[in-house]
C-alpha cells in the first residue's frame, strides 16, 4: 500500500492555484462539481439530526463515524461546509464521496479557513481504491479560497472509488471549510460493455449512466431497452450533452447487451 502523509499550510502561492488535471483530457464541462448552493444554510451534516445522502450527477456522499459536527453556512454569498466542533480528531466522522461503486477521478476541491485561525486540528483528505487508502493529506489552511488539486493529493490520473473528507478543529475559533468538489466520472458501462464515452451530468441531477440504468429497470424486454436508449441518446445529442459520434458506441453496447432478454 502506498501511503503519503503531508502537511500543507494555507498559502495560496504554495498550493498553486486551480487544478489543471482533467481525466482522459475530457473537457471541464464534463466534470461533476459538488457545491452546496442547494443545501439550506443552517443544515447540519452530522449525527445531531437525520440527513439524507447528498446526490448530484452520479456522485453521492454519506457519513461514517461519530463526533464531527459540520454545518452548511452562507459565507460571503456562498454556501460552504464548515466544522463547528469536533472532540475526536482521528476518530471523527468522515464524509465519503463515491460514484455508486464505480471508479472516478478527483480533480480539485476548494478549501480554507473562514477565521484565519490555524487551530490544533486540520482538514484530512483521503483517497481510497478497493478499500485501500492510497493517499492521506492533512491541510492546515490559514486563509480562504485555496484549491487542492489532484497533483497535491497525489492522485493525478489515478482512479479512486472513495474520497473521504474530515474536518476537525478545536471549535469556532478555527472554522475550516470545503466546497466545490470537482471530479470526473468514468466511461459509461452497459452490462459490462465499455462504451468509451465519458459519463457526465445529463440534467435533473442525474448522469448519463444513471439515465441508462433507469432505461434498463423500466424496459419490458430487450427491444424496449434498446429503443429507450436510442431515444435517450437522441435527446442527449439534440440537447448538446453528447456529440453525434458518441451516440453509436452507447447504442451499440445497448444492442449487444442481454438486458431484457
Amino acid at each position: 500500500m502506498k501511503k503519503r502523509w503531508a502537511i500543507l499550510f494555507g498559502i495560496a502561492s504554495f498550493i498553486g492555484g486551480s487544478a489543471s488535471f482533467v481525466a482522459r483530457d475530457m473537457p471541464a464541462a464534463f466534470a461533476v462539481v459538488v457545491d452546496f448552493e442547494n443545501v439550506a444554510p443552517g443544515t447540519w451534516l452530522g449525527i445531531s439530526s437525520p440527513y439524507t445522502p447528498y446526490d448530484l450527477d452520479g456522485l453521492s456522499f454519506h457519513n461514517i463515524g461519530f463526533g464531527d459536527w459540520q454545518q452548511v453556512i452562507d459565507w460571503s454569498g456562498n454556501n460552504v461546509v464548515v466544522d463547528v466542533w469536533s472532540d475526536n480528531p482521528y476518530g471523527a466522522e468522515d464524509r465519503i464521496f463515491s460514484a455508486s461503486g464505480r471508479p472516478f477521478y478527483f480533480n480539485s476541491m476548494e478549501y480554507g479557513s473562514l477565521t484565519g485561525g490555524w487551530g490544533w486540528y486540520a482538514i484530512h483528505v483521503r483517497a481510497y481504491s478497493s478499500g485501500v487508502e492510497l493517499e492521506h493529506l492533512e491541510l492546515h489552511p490559514t486563509t480562504s479560497g485555496l484549491t487542492l488539486s489532484a497533483a497535491d493529493l497525489g492522485v493525478a490520473g489515478v482512479p479512486i472509488d472513495e474520497l473521504r473528507v474530515n474536518l476537525v478543529s478545536a471549535g469556532w475559533d478555527s472554522e475550516f471549510y470545503y466546497d466545490n468538489l470537482n471530479v470526473t466520472l468514468p466511461s459509461i458501462i452497459i452490462a459490462g460493455c465499455d462504451t468509451g464515452v465519458q459519463d457526465r451530468p445529463a440534467g435533473q441531477g442525474l448522469s448519463i449512466q444513471q439515465l441508462i440504468d433507469q432505461c434498463a429497470v423500466g424496459a419490458n424486454n430487450h427491444g424496449d431497452f434498446v429503443s429507450r436508449v436510442a431515444q435517450l441518446t437522441n435527446n442527449l445529442k439534440n440537447s448538446g450533452v453528447i456529440a453525434a459520434g458518441e451516440k453509436g458506441p452507447i447504442q451499440s453496447c445497448a444492442a449487444q447487451s442481454s438486458i431484457g432478454k
